[in-house]
């Protein structure tokens, strides 16, 4: 019984580790003010930074230098992070809220704020969700529009100014597709490619000509072929489906990237180039990737948060030395006469699938956002964060790896290996990305291998997981190609 009992813990602990540190790719990171939040291709989510609101969601309020996981849950599908809350939606539909609540941004009727994730409402039809300083939007799959939170500024588009504390829905149009919040105000795309807006607009955010308040969504844009948008705290991005990047609005430190400093109250285009693929907009600075996968920054850079070996601002797109597949840049918010959100993470290299790729991080580092485990600032993206470390005598403890998928990437066929007779005749499984089991069959040999035919699955990450008699589970991840 000893003995069981040790393996089992030994088990236990090689499974956490195994998890941490070997099997997952990132597929999903979003930055706050302060604090940043991950997912896994396990549907796990981790978070680092600032938590004094419970924005990271692990159950204190304590601030975290490395990536720390929110909760048990591997069923997230998408989230996005605020100034100061968190949004997330799990693969069964329903809405999750955490962190900073003040002003109903959290939407599960109080002001209280929550330091774990806490589910909103029983529907379960949501299906995209957008955070800014202190307002929360969110789409439903029948194409509704729900907005919650600060609504100073009219950015909720309900035609009013209080604030609302539950999910509210915002006209009756069921043709919404993409909404992006910005500090105080609020874009979004209709399935015809029109693009909308409404809130605050001191800066020219809201790109109607004027910087007239507007408190329901009005239509912005010279044409109807908008592709994807992105809010920065008071200025616009958006996407052509020509592929031409447009902006406006705030420009005191380039991030229009326009090649001056003058705020612009109509779209402008952004240089010539039209193979722009990806757009994201931070507090005061912006990022594009271009069909090839280069990163492009402009904008405000007092912490190095371009990534471009210096802390000078830029006014206009520059290319960053790592290319990207993904990028992330911190949201802004106000205080007094200052402007917070200074970090930016990325996924380079998650294209290609490499397992164990890490998070690339560059910018302010004083609350441990950027996850490195150190609060050091840096101005170039370093690909080291992301991972829990131990110690090398920590490590030299560690049982060998109960499982082994080899080859990875495969085409055709896997083989599962594993060293332990407790999973001699147990049912090994694959499951898809969205939890779904596409193939089964019960594990042959302890000391070879079972081979498992893939031949039918489409491209994609997929899942091996080998549970035992006593409910113990050991997996890992394989890209068919």
């Amino acid at each position: 019984m000893k003995k069981l009992a040790r393996f089992a813990l030994s088990f236990l602990f090689l499974y956490l580790v195994h998890n941490t540190l070997i099997s997952q790719v990132w597929v999903q990171v979003d930055c706050g003010a302060e604090f940043t939040v991950a997912m896994r291709s396990d549907s796990t989510l981790w978070s680092c930074g600032f938590n004094g609101n419970g924005q990271l969601g692990n159950g204190t309020t304590a601030t975290s230098t490395y990536m720390e996981p929110i909760g048990t849950h591997n069923d997230w599908k998408e989230f996005e992070a605020g100034a100061f809350h968190t949004l997330a939606i799990k693969r069964n539909g329903t809405l999750w809220t955490w962190g900073l609540n003040g002003n109903g941004q959290l939407g599960d009727l109080t002001n209280t704020d929550r330091h774990t994730p806490t589910q909103i409402t029983f529907d379960t039809d949501w299906v995209s969700v957008a955070a800014g300083q202190a307002h929360s939007m969110a789409i439903k799959n029948d194409g509704t529009l729900w907005a919650w939170g600060f609504n100073y500024n009219g950015q909720l588009g309900n035609d009013a100014v209080a604030d609302l504390n539950v999910p509210t829905q915002i006209g009756i149009d069921t043709s919404w597709v993409k909404v992006a919040c910005g500090g105080y105000h609020t874009i979004a795309l209709k399935s015809d490619g029109s693009m909308w807006a409404w809130g605050g607009n001191p800066g020219g955010q809201l790109g109607t000509g004027s910087t007239t308040e507007v408190h329901v969504p009005t239509q912005v844009g010279h044409f109807a072929n908008w592709v994807d948008i992105s809010s920065g705290y008071e200025f616009s991005m958006a996407l052509n489906s020509d592929s031409t990047l447009w902006s406006w609005g705030f420009n005191a430190f380039g991030q229009l990237g326009l090649g001056h400093v003058n705020q612009t109250n109509e779209l402008t285009q952004v240089g010539g180039a039209n193979d722009w693929m990806k757009i994201e907009a931070g507090s005061a600075f912006a990022f594009a990737i271009n069909n090839s996968h280069d990163l492009y920054a402009w904008g405000f850079n007092a912490y190095g948060q371009l990534g471009l070996a210096d802390n000078d601002d830029r006014q206009s797109p520059e290319l960053v030395s790592l290319a990207m597949d993904a990028v992330a840049a911190s949201d802004g918010f106000a205080s007094t006469q200052y402007l917070f959100g200074f970090h930016t993470v990325g996924i380079s290299g998650s294209s290609q699938l490499n397992e164990n790729h890490p998070l690339c991080t560059t910018g302010a580092n004083y609350v441990g956002q950027l996850g490195d485990s150190t609060l050091i600032d840096h101005n170039e993206f370093e690909c080291e964060s992301g991972y829990i470390t131990l110690d090398d005598e920590i490590l030299a403890s560690i049982p060998a790896i109960a499982i082994n998928v080899y080859p990875n990437p495969a085409s055709d066929y896997i083989q599962v290996e594993t060293n332990n007779e407790v999973f001699l005749g147990q049912t090994l499984t694959v499951v898809d990305m969205n939890g779904h089991v596409v193939s089964s069959m019960q594990l042959k040999h302890t000391s070879g291998c079972s081979t498992i035919d893939i031949q039918h699955l489409a491209a994609g990450i997929y899942t091996v997981v080998l549970t035992d008699s006593t409910g113990f589970k050991m997996q890992h991840q394989f890209v068919k190609i």
